[in-house]
């Protein structure tokens, strides 16, 4: 049986452990789901060294998930594992059995809450009259939890709650508006709504009009890539990584991705040497003929930020686009270099 978030945090409530695959479109809903799992198994921050494991499928090795699952739980009788931004369309049938075989040896252990977290499309479920057969073998043995993309009916339902709950009210015209520049994506979402609340709360007033969220909304893809240049230049590769995830599900072009990433840190270059040379935010808004609110936003995320950090990130930026014109269909493993280097 398929399960649906709502069916797994109810799970949470109950016996919480066993193996669980988490697959679909809205990775948002995964995460949210992953520190539900995390605050029920592991509540002591004391504790998670021993009782709350993430190996990125970037680190991933049998040896690796073998070592995590084995260890016993520490003053608990569950600990939490989460395998996480699988993409099992990238791996060799033969580390795809090795996997299957590790969690079928775990498979009635209760002492584990294992999670496998799927990138979007990163594996096929197939038809019920043609079911994928590695998802089949996976389901198996792990219950699968799916995480659909949610209509733009819920999306805006639920964009109106995320604004309730911070005191500030959006009509269904205007949350419909959000997702029109913004995007699907609750990661961007999200922002943007934190964003658009400090707005029109700093000018005094509790409802978010149209004319705010055309004032200060990023469109979609330059949303993204600020939020990902941002979590990676503040070392934050997990979460960076994460977001380039989500823009690699919805099918950007890689081009345009490090296009706009390189050309994002050249503007922080020329915001920190403004702000160096006495400028103010406003005068950066008017020297780059960009708006105050992003202008606010820029300076605020070069504060931490050197000189030699940032001209060696540009010299990164130069090389990756050395290689991505070099490697063709290898360039989103080229930007994920980047994120790592950076």
């Amino acid at each position: 049986m398929i399960l649906s978030e709502a069916d797994f945090r109810k799970r949470l409530k109950g016996q919480i452990g066993g193996i669980f695959l988490f697959f679909g479109a809205e990775d948002y809903l995964k995460t949210y789901c992953i520190t539900a799992a995390r605050q029920t198994v592991c509540p002591d921050e004391g504790l998670a060294c021993f009782n709350d494991i993430t190996i990125d499928f970037p680190d991933y090795t049998p040896d690796a998930l073998e070592n995590a699952l084995a260890a016993p739980p520490m003053m608990s009788e569950c600990k939490l594992v989460v395998l996480k931004s699988i993409d099992f369309g990238a791996m060799k049938a033969a580390d795809q059995e090795t996997l299957c075989g590790i969690l079928e040896a775990y498979k009635d252990d209760t002492s584990n809450l294992l999670i496998l977290s799927v990138v979007p499309n990163g594996i096929e479920q197939g038809s019920s009259k043609k079911p994928d057969p590695l998802f089949t073998r996976l389901s198996s043995i792990a219950t699968p939890v799916h995480f659909e993309e949610a209509t733009p009916q819920k999306l805006a339902v639920w964009v109106q709650r995320h604004c309730a709950s911070r005191k500030v009210s959006i009509t269904d015209a205007n949350a419909r508006l959000l997702l029109e520049i913004a995007g699907k994506s609750m990661y961007t979402l999200a922002s943007e709504i934190e964003k658009l609340c400090f707005y029109v709360l700093a000018h005094e007033r509790t409802e978010i009009a149209a004319a705010d969220i055309r004032e200060v909304a990023i469109p979609a893809e330059e949303c993204d890539t600020f939020a990902l240049s941002n979590a990676a230049m503040a070392g934050k590769r997990r979460e960076a990584l994460e977001v380039l995830a989500v823009m690699k599900a919805r099918q950007i072009k890689p081009e345009f991705v490090f296009a706009e990433i390189s050309r994002l840190y050249a503007d922080l270059y020329l915001v920190k040497l403004y702000l160096e040379n006495g400028k103010t935010a406003a005068d950066v808004a008017s020297l780059l003929r960009i708006h105050s609110y992003r202008a606010g936003l820029y300076a605020k995320a070069v504060e931490k930020v050197s000189f030699p950090q940032l001209r060696r990130i540009l010299a990164l930026c130069t090389e990756t686009d050395l290689a991505m014109k070099s490697y063709g269909k290898r360039n989103y493993e080229q930007i994920e270099k980047l994120i790592c280097l950076i």
